[in-house]
């Protein structure tokens, strides 16, 4: 008797076992078809918009005079006004051959000042060789997006999200700072082992994981056309934001990413705990993006001038392998804010309070001067209200 009703009870418990397995592969094999279907979204449009990049490298190798041009925009109506809006400002401004609306021409400027390119670029060829530079170079990025679409089409979004995700090692390090308020008082914090991402998150795989281009916040500032970079971190982003795309991208990945907690941080941004200013080291120029290093500094390139954040990877990493830790976006953490450390946990666990309206943000951003980016500077918010908040992935063994 007792081993039939076991047998029951085993069979029993081993279809619902399979049942869960079931809805469990299911749900990953829809999240593949999401992801499957915004990278071919993203690829046609991508496509779409180096042929309209070739059009505007056509229209500046050719001077085609006005009438030409409008038949050929005529003709190419099915393609987004990128290239057509970019060809004509060079017109404007250089062969003087159409006019073309003042808001048009900031707009392709993305932040920058209309007004300099007469004065900023002397001849109109000089001016034809910084735009036809600028247009390839968009147009070899969007090459390459195409390129890691395809190789994640290969070895799936897990794969890729994996793969840099970077072992931290577990160890104690003494936190906060005696230069600023917010960081005192220092104490010692215990750090168990745990991985972060090497790179903030960037924009195309926002998209891949959320469906838009750039923040639900400003979609109107960030229009994809104007404003393509693929590798530069999401920014105006606020913590709920962040949370919503972890949900999101465990669910599709059958994964356990998470916000890092502030020690764990700190911890990864010094290097395992070391005494460093800045997260790699005491020479912010080389490691981040910073007030005095973003930006169109030598005002040489109107196309150059920005507003926003720096592709990721392009400063050195620390010694964990970690980039950007310091600068370009201030990243979010999973606290909530709390004026000192007093009271602070030493475990590595976030530090919660009920009613947390504020959390912490962390690693300055490029518009922040030297000291706002170091390694012990904390800072709070609750909404975005500028293109400087991004964050990392976090997760446990």
């Amino acid at each position: 008797m007792f081993k039939k009703r076991f047998t029951k009870l085993f069979n029993l418990v081993s279809i619902i076992l399979i049942l869960q397995f079931n809805n469990s592969c299911s749900s990953i094999d829809k999240n593949d078809a999401v992801v499957e279907q915004r990278i071919e979204q993203r690829i046609v449009r991508l496509n779409e918009y180096i042929t309209s990049i070739d059009f505007s490298l056509e229209l500046i190798e050719t001077s085609l005079k006005e009438g030409e041009i409008k038949n050929k925009v005529k003709d190419l109506k099915k393609i987004e006004a990128y290239g057509h809006i970019t060809a004509m400002m060079a017109y404007e401004k250089y062969n003087e051959a159409v006019q073309i609306p003042k808001q048009e021409l900031e707009a392709m400027l993305t932040g920058g000042d209309v007004s300099k390119l007469s004065s900023v670029v002397k001849t109109k060829e000089e001016n034809q060789t910084i735009l036809t530079t600028r247009l390839q170079e968009r147009k070899e990025l969007m090459q390459s997006e195409i390129e890691t679409l395809q190789e994640i089409r290969q070895i799936g979004l897990a794969e890729y999200v994996a793969r840099d995700m970077v072992s931290i090692p577990a160890g104690s390090f003494t936190m906060g700072s005696e230069f600023h308020e917010t960081g005192m008082p220092v104490h010692k914090v215990t750090i168990k082992q745990f991985y972060l991402s090497k790179y903030e998150i960037t924009e195309m795989l926002w998209y891949l994981v959320m469906g838009n281009p750039r923040s639900v916040v400003h979609e109107d500032y960030h229009d994809f056309a104007l404003y393509y970079c693929s590798d530069c971190p999401i920014d105006v982003i606020s913590w709920q934001h962040a949370k919503l795309f972890i949900e999101a991208i465990n669910q599709m990945t059958n994964s356990d990413y998470r916000l890092p907690t502030e020690a764990e941080w700190e911890y990864a941004c010094r290097s395992g705990g070391k005494e460093q200013e800045y997260c790699g080291g005491d020479d912010l120029e080389t490691l981040g993006w910073f007030s005095k290093n973003y930006g169109n500094k030598d005002k040489t390139d109107p196309m150059l001038e920005r507003f926003h954040a720096f592709p990721v990877g392009l400063k050195q990493p620390n010694s964990l392998g970690l980039y950007d830790m310091s600068g370009n976006v201030a990243e979010w953490v999973e606290d909530c804010w709390h004026a000192n450390y007093q009271d602070a946990p030493t475990d590595g666990n976030a530090w919660a309070k009920e009613n947390c309206q504020e959390r912490v943000f962390r690693g300055g951003a490029y518009i922040f001067p030297d000291s706002y980016n170091s390694s012990s500077y904390r800072e709070y918010g609750a909404k975005p209200n500028s293109t400087i908040f991004g964050f990392r992935l976090a997760k446990h063994k």
